[in-house]
Formats: C-alpha cells, sequence, structure tokens
C-alpha cells in the first residue's frame, strides 16, 4: 500500500533556503576536544539549525552533537570541518534555550564532548538584529519571524510569559497586513462521477502542513482510495496520501463515513502557491479542489466561516501570513544581483 511520502518535488520556490547567515560562537578548540565555531538557520517547511563544528584531533572517526538525549551525526564538509542539522524545531519554542553539545569519537572508542553552545531561535535573530547595516528585508524578515513565534506561543498557550518579540518595539510588533486572495474552487461534479465534500485546514505542528478531510456519499470501503495532491492542474509528478477512516452522523442520523488525512512540508515562502486536491479509487478519480495557505486565512479571517474560531487562532494565521510575505521578500532581494 502506497503511504505518506514528503512533497518535496512539488513545494519547490525560487529560494528555499532562508536566512542562510552564520554566528560565530567565538569557540576556540581546546586540546583534541571539538567546538562549535558557528551556526545558521534554514527556514523550509520549518526551522533548521546547522552547527559547525570543529574537531583538532587527527584520529577523529566520528563528529556530532548531543541535543538533550538526542545524537546528531555530523557529516564531514571539504574545509575539514563538520556540520550537524537540528530539524524540526519548533516555533512555540523559539524564546527556549538549548544546550547543544559537540561531540567526537577518538579512535574507535573514545568519546569527548566539547563545552555546551547555547542555542534558540530568539536569541540566534536578536543577535542578527543587532548588527549594523543590517540590509531592510533582511531586518523584516526576522521581525516577523520573532512575531510568528509569539502568535505561536499564545495560540499554544505555551511560556507566554517570555514571548520571542518581547525585545522588539510596539511598532515592530504590529503586524502589517494585506488583501488575501482566495483561490478555492467547489468543483461542479456531473451525475455520474464521484462527488464529495472537503473540509480543509493549514496548521504547524514542527512544519507547516494541510490537513484534509473529505466526505463521501455512498463510499464505505477505502480500500485502493487515495487523496492525491499536485502543484499543477494537470497531476504531473502528483503524490499519493493514504486516507484514515471514520464514521460520524448526519442531520438524519445516518451513518456517513469521513476519510483523512495530513500532508507534508509546505514551504513558508509559498503560502500563497495554489495546490489541486483530488480523489482516486479503483473506478478513476474526481475532480480536484483547488486551494492555499492563504485561502485557508482568508476564509478564517475574511469571510463568515471563521466566525467560531478564535482570536488566537487567528493571529496566528496574521502572523504566518506576515512571516511567508517577508520570506519571499528576502528571497526576491537575494536573488536580485546588486547594481
Amino acid at each position: 500500500m502506497k503511504t505518506k511520502r514528503i512533497l518535496s518535488l512539488l513545494l519547490v520556490c525560487a529560494m528555499l533556503a532562508v536566512p542562510i547567515f552564520t554566528l560565530s560562537s567565538g569557540a576556540a578548540s581546546v586540546s583534541t576536544r571539538p567546538s562549535i565555531v558557528g551556526v545558521h538557520v534554514r527556514v523550509e517547511s520549518g526551522f533548521t539549525a546547522y552547527f559547525y563544528i570543529e574537531a583538532p584531533s587527527p584520529q577523529t572517526t566520528e563528529v556530532g552533537i548531543f541535543v538533550g538525549e538526542e545524537r546528531i551525526k555530523a557529516n564531514r564538509m571539504e574545509d575539514g570541518r563538520y556540520v550537524a542539522a537540528l530539524r524540526g524545531i519548533s516555533p512555540t519554542k523559539m524564546s527556549d534555550l538549548f544546550a547543544v553539545y559537540p561531540y567526537a569519537v577518538i579512535g574507535t572508542s573514545s568519546n569527548v564532548r566539547g563545552e555546551a553552545y547555547l542555542f534558540g531561535l530568539q536569541d540566534y535573530a536578536m543577535r542578527l538584529l543587532a548588527q549594523e547595516e543590517l540590509a531592510e528585508p533582511t531586518r523584516r524578515m526576522l521581525i516577523a519571524m520573532l512575531n510568528f513565534g509569539a502568535a505561536c506561543q499564545i495560540k499554544e498557550d505555551y511560556r507566554t510569559h517570555l514571548l520571542a518579540n518581547v525585545g522588539l518595539t510596539e511598532e515592530e510588533r504590529t503586524l502589517p497586513t494585506r488583501p488575501l486572495v482566495n483561490v478555492f474552487e467547489v468543483p461542479s461534479f456531473e451525475a455520474d462521477e464521484l462527488a464529495y465534500s472537503a473540509s480543509a485546514s493549514a496548521y504547524y505542528k514542527n512544519s507547516l502542513l494541510f490537513s484534509f478531510g473529505f466526505r463521501v456519499d455512498g463510499l464505505e470501503d477505502a480500500t485502493g482510495t487515495y487523496m492525491e495532491i499536485a502543484d499543477n492542474p494537470e497531476f504531473l509528478k502528483s503524490v499519493l496520501y493514504s486516507l484514515t477512516q471514520s464514521k460520524t452522523k448526519d442531520e438524519e442520523g445516518n451513518t456517513v463515513y469521513v476519510y483523512s488525512t495530513d500532508t507534508d512540508g509546505i514551504y513558508l515562502n509559498c503560502l500563497d502557491k495554489p495546490y489541486y486536491v483530488r480523489l482516486v479509487t479503483p473506478d478513476g478519480v474526481s475532480r480536484a479542489i483547488t486551494y492555499s495557505v492563504e485561502s485557508y486565512a482568508y476564509l478564517v479571517l475574511e469571510t463568515e466561516a471563521g466566525e467560531e474560531i478564535e482570536q488566537p487562532a487567528k493571529d496566528f494565521l496574521r502572523a504566518l501570513i506576515a512571516f511567508g510575505d517577508a520570506l519571499r521578500a528576502y528571497d526576491e532581494a537575494a536573488a536580485t544581483p546588486e547594481q
């Protein structure tokens, strides 16, 4: 049976790695102990921190980092340093500090730990914001990132006494707004087609995901039925997702079957990007619906569909859209050659 696969081929925008600043730790190698000499953060569907490590012993056979109990092996680079990636950093914990310990295996058995490097997304952003002559698109992107982290904290009620944007000015904490674009279209099914109703939402776990639910009248067995999603209406290079079945009652008390699934990894600088979704059954395929993260935000923030949505969830969407816009502006500035 086909299962979920990452949408890595579908979700590529022009620039995927933002930001790519490296902060020096100021650490110096002591004897044969490994040390973290720099870190940079990448933003895709989630946040990843890359730690650069020096391991001076010529007998080193393995290098990496410990974050709590998690051990992450590093890859050796051409310049002799090593790089280890800490993936899936939650923006809800943006104001937290994590102790990252570099380690090295010397020879075949000797494990050596270096000094702890304290890392947090808020600290990373604030140190960059303190740099002189920071480009304006970069500054706006970092501010939007901190506001997004604060919105995640409030939505999840996590350490709200120490919000990620606490170091910003009141003006910087004010979210920019703009009219949102809706690409959601309800398909018109023919009598002999597989017809369905769909609900959808966008939410953040360790990355930004779509959640889809489908109700299909008369479909009681989902065997061989999948959701298909693509970034083009021809469904080229599409990805299939298996469905989970659940039962509920309609208004008349009849049993109806609901099928649901979550996608993987929507890039945070692609929130307005349309995706095309349809059901695939052993007997054929349904008509497609068109959707985007921005469409979900539009439905929640600008229509009656969002009347029952709580305010922290709405503020989360506003901060998400502002962050996505700032990331894209940063991308465009980085891709433009200096005159």
